[in-house]
């Protein structure tokens, strides 16, 4: 369960930051 926690809040992370940096480029 932690492991599958774990994996689920890093890819929520990568996404966020992915959308952000997209988000400033078209900017």
């Amino acid at each position: 369960m932690e492991t599958i926690v774990k994996l689920s809040i890093t890819l929520l992370l990568l996404l966020l930051t992915l959308l952000t940096k997209g988000k400033i480029s078209k900017e």
